[in-house]
């Protein structure tokens, strides 16, 4: 396996589509002109916080419109004025859209997200995404404890929400993104990378297993482990791919506790039939969802 700075620094400059940077001189020769062609722009500054947040969120189409009547361009709003006064900018972040002729479809202004521009763009221009293969697995309770029995794997379940940050849209979400990493760039057929929304109620099962309380938690399930429920747990508010490779290359330095699940599944057990309470943290979750 390479040494974890340059498999990051690669999967870092890996880029999976193109959002084309646009200036004061050539924005509306690059912007318009293609017949049936729509264009989706970003105005940012770079002293914005706002962009700052928004930035990922924006990028992440990147790799859904390639070889559609979308593309994609940004520009820097603060350094190129003319642009900016044309269209009455006063604020960042804007996002419009166009058509190939120039005309203004109008002004997204609802919330920041990956999905929320999918949505809108689709609204106004027809135009919908490519969504790529996901190398990312969302098995049920019984596929994943087959899963996990190939103790020849490496595996990576992971517990998340679709509102934490960095985690928000499944198709180029970093996880997504370091596994296909692993499988095309790196050839890697032998790691497996699984994902479990603990907001989804169809998961409260597996949920409930692995006793998450907290998200986002990874179970690293090493190869050639002696039992195939041994796992090791790592916790971390601001968990990333960095974590994400340290816990594949066993750094136990990360791992919040190591055990076993059929452990912890005859400790659940003990535990409610003393208490005569049963776990309901994964209604609390759906609950949540629904909101």
């Amino acid at each position: 396996m390479k040494s974890l700075l340059l498999l990051l620094l690669a999967f870092c400059q890996t880029v999976f589509g193109t959002i084309w940077e646009l200036t004061d001189k050539n924005f509306e020769k690059k912007a318009f002109g293609q017949q049936g062609m729509y264009s989706f722009v970003y105005i940012y500054s770079p002293y914005c916080n706002y962009c700052n947040e928004m930035t990922p969120q924006f990028a992440a189409l990147a790799d859904l419109y390639d070889d559609t009547k979308l593309q994609l361009f940004q520009i820097n709003g603060y350094a190129n004025k003319r642009v900016s006064k044309k269209y009455e900018v006063v604020g960042f972040p804007v996002l419009k859209i166009f058509s190939s002729d120039g005309t203004d479809m109008g002004s997204y202004t609802g919330v920041r997200g990956t999905q929320n521009f999918i949505d809108y763009i689709h609204e106004v221009t027809g135009v919908t995404p490519s969504f790529p293969d996901s190398y990312v697995k969302q098995p049920t309770s019984e596929e994943l404890e087959d899963i996990i029995k190939d103790t020849k794997r490496d595996i990576l379940v992971a517990f998340s929400q679709p509102w934490l940050r960095g985690w928000e849209f499944p198709y180029t979400n970093f996880y997504e993104s370091l596994a296909r990493y692993y499988a095309e760039d790196l050839d890697d057929s032998l790691t497996t990378f699984v994902r479990i929304d603990v907001s989804d109620a169809k998961n409260a099962e597996i949920v409930s297993k692995f006793q998450v309380s907290k998200t986002p938690s990874v179970f690293h399930f090493a190869s050639y482990r002696e039992h195939y429920d041994q796992t090791h747990k790592l916790f971390k508010e601001d968990l990333g791919p960095v974590e994400i490779v340290q816990l594949l290359e066993g750094a136990e330095d990360l791992v919040t506790e190591s055990i076993r699940l059929s452990t912890l599944s005859d400790s659940r057990h003990k535990d409610v039939e003393e208490s005569g309470e049963a776990d309901n943290s994964f209604e609390e979750y759906a609950q949540l969802r629904e909101l």
